[in-house]
């Protein structure tokens, strides 16, 4: 049994095409045993949606998750996520150049020391594993890639117990794996 995150969208613009497509991806992967979660954004005003769903127009969308996050919800999650990257390995280990936190060569964390978008991803896999779950599949627009390429990297090192595959989609229904390059 595993969680499937589909759906995702701001609730600065609301939910587009894109999350219409997901929610509909998501569906054709479930299995009898598999949970659905909808992720969203509360966090994030308008300008830092990306280019290619800013354009869209809102859209009816009535999914029925079985569990519904909202991206407020997880940074104490994120949080601790980070407390679990503080204490790895030393090569593994997240540090801090007084200003903000990095790991694997990307930061963590905003200038105003507030988590960023992946580590607040981390702490949303958190959460996932503390309900119980061990596999998860995140399924999310292919402009996510790079956010969720990191993600699987951190994931990697701090949460080896808990089997994270990332799955990309265009607006005609393509989808395809994110694999981590490092």
């Amino acid at each position: 049994m595993g969680i499937l995150e589909a759906g995702h969208y701001y609730s600065a613009k609301g939910p587009t095409i894109w999350s219409i497509v997901g929610w509909e991806i998501m569906l054709g992967m479930r299995t009898n045993d598999d949970k659905s979660m909808l992720f969203i954004d509360d966090i994030h005003s308008l300008h830092d949606l990306s280019p290619m769903e800013a354009i869209l127009l809102k859209v009816e969308f009535h999914p029925r998750p079985d569990f519904e996050v909202l991206e407020s919800e997880v940074a104490v999650k994120a949080w601790e996520f980070l407390d679990i990257l503080k204490v790895l390995p030393r090569k593994k280990r997240a540090r801090n150049n007084s200003t903000r936190w990095y790991c694997s060569g990307f930061p963590l964390t905003t200038n105003s020391g507030t988590p960023n978008c992946v580590l607040l991803d981390a702490g949303l896999t958190l959460l996932k594993r503390e309900l119980g779950f061990r596999e998860g599949v995140n399924i999310l627009p292919k402009f996510y890639e790079e956010q969720q390429r990191k993600l699987l990297r951190l994931v990697t090192k701090a949460l080896p117990d808990f089997r994270l595959r990332v799955v990309l989609y265009d607006l005609e229904g393509n989808i395809w794996d994110v694999k981590d390059k490092a």
